[in-house]
């Protein structure tokens, strides 16, 4: 768990009370009665992701909730104090079986992305190295795990039977398929759409990624394959039969999505977060229920 934010930053927000430690994701978060305080990974990436969720909260979306961001007190227009980030708590408990909401929030939610940024955010191009970036570009085939800084070489002969399990699988993918074209989405949804009852699922934890909206759902059925054991072949088929997708590409952008968080693993690791969820974590059986739909009809 990080440090908590200082009375410093409590003070520029209006906030005062219990600073209470948020339990799950990388064990950063704090609650401080309804708001929760998180710190910037990079300053002005959170300022523009505070920035996006107010204009689209502006629009007033009816099919999903998010945080309301915070800005300081001293300036309406900074949403970001000595590396904290402030927003609204949202309710509602993890949608681990409910992909359906996931699907539906995840679409609308992406619906107004496209109509809100038309070009890929300097916020996304100018980020820090990270290994969900790295893994990112691999797997869509823009650089080479050779040409990736602080690979793990231990890790990675680790998953290297799977990791090429998963490249036989690959194909290119067609051009010029609508499904295929690159926006603004939110590539880490399963876990982060919340339920609540008689309120439309909440999603926090903004993780943003210029990629196409079929491919964060495939993220979805990716993690949800690694976690479901004998259901998993249910979820893909709500994945290739819920859309306009093709069944080959949705096959296809299964694998790289199998392949970028296998990936992760390797890539500036944390050993102990390693060791602690990479076991949890069915990968074998997942790339196996991917791979096994390859040249099917």
């Amino acid at each position: 768990m990080a440090h908590p934010p200082s009375a410093e930053v409590l003070a520029a927000f209006g906030l005062s009370g219990i600073v209470v430690p948020v339990p799950g994701g990388r064990g950063l978060c704090y609650r401080v009665g309804d708001t929760i305080l998180k710190p910037c990974d990079d300053i002005a990436e959170s300022q523009w992701l505070s920035q996006l969720s107010a204009a689209i909260l502006r629009t007033s979306p009816i099919s999903y909730r998010l945080a309301i961001p915070m800005a300081s007190l001293s300036d309406p227009n900074s949403y970001a104090v000595n590396g904290w980030a402030a927003s609204s708590f949202v309710s509602g408990v993890p949608s681990l079986n409910h992909f359906p909401d996931v699907f539906r929030a995840a679409n609308a939610l992406h619906a107004d992305l496209a109509k809100a940024v038309k070009s890929k955010p300097a916020a996304l191009a100018n980020r820090a190295f990270n290994r969900f970036d790295e893994a990112d570009n691999v797997a869509w085939g823009e650089k080479s795990v050779g040409q990736v800084e602080r690979v793990n070489q231990a890790m990675l002969g680790r998953l290297q039977p799977i990791l090429d399990q998963l490249s036989a699988a690959m194909r290119p993918l067609p051009g010029g398929d609508p499904c295929l074209k690159n926006q603004l989405v939110h590539m880490d949804l399963l876990g982060n759409v919340l339920i609540e009852k008689d309120k439309p699922p909440g999603i926090i934890d903004l993780t943003f990624y210029w990629r196409p909206a079929a491919y964060a759902l495939a993220v979805v059925v990716a993690d949800g394959l690694t976690r479901l054991g004998s259901r998993g072949p249910e979820l893909v088929e709500l994945y290739l039969q819920g859309g306009e997708i093709k069944r080959d590409v949705g096959v296809q952008l299964l694998v790289r999505a199998l392949y970028w968080r296998y990936l992760t693993f390797a890539i500036d690791p944390d050993m102990e977060w390693v060791k602690v969820n990479l076991p949890q974590a069915d990968y074998a059986g997942a790339a196996g229920t991917v791979c096994g739909l390859i040249n099917q009809p």
